[in-house]
């Protein structure tokens, strides 16, 4: 099954699948194998991109590629965990949606110096204007909403 990890940059996704990954122990079968594909990753190495947005200073996702590549790709995994900001864009038997409070939002993307458009997108993003487009996407799916604050 797939799952996509998404919620606004700084919220804790990558750290969050990461954590998850290490809990697992891929030698045994009875602790439920894991797999963790970070996808702004793969959009850069993999070419997955219409473009790039000069504001940001970020690539373009071409999601119609994103979706083909990992329907393509083979894994022995129970679980695919899909972390990105754009994840619940795709096509995913679940959604998980990570949130923390704006202040500390503010905080974790100040501490990263990403450019001013990310911190205001971040802002109007965590009103739920997202989580509209994850309940409606492409799919019908189950989606939940996890606070994460220190």
């Amino acid at each position: 099954m797939r799952v996509a990890v998404t919620g606004t940059p700084g919220t804790g996704k990558t750290t969050a699948t990461d954590r998850l990954a290490a809990d697992r122990d891929p030698l045994n079968e009875t602790d439920g194998s894991l797999d963790v594909v970070h996808l702004n990753e793969v959009i850069r190495e993999e070419g997955l991109s219409a473009g790039t947005d000069a504001e940001r200073g970020s690539l373009v996702a071409d999601l119609d590629a994103a979706d083909a590549w990992l329907d393509e790709r083979t894994t022995n995994a129970g679980v695919t965990l899909v972390e990105s900001h754009l994840a619940h864009r795709l096509n995913a038997g679940r959604v998980v949606v990570l949130r923390c409070h704006p202040a500390e939002l503010e905080d974790r993307l100040a501490a990263r110096d990403e450019p001013d458009a990310t911190v205001r997108d971040s802002r109007r993003r965590d009103r739920g204007r997202r989580h509209g487009r994850a309940r409606t996407g492409r799919r019908n799916r189950l989606v939940r909403r996890v606070p994460l604050n220190r």
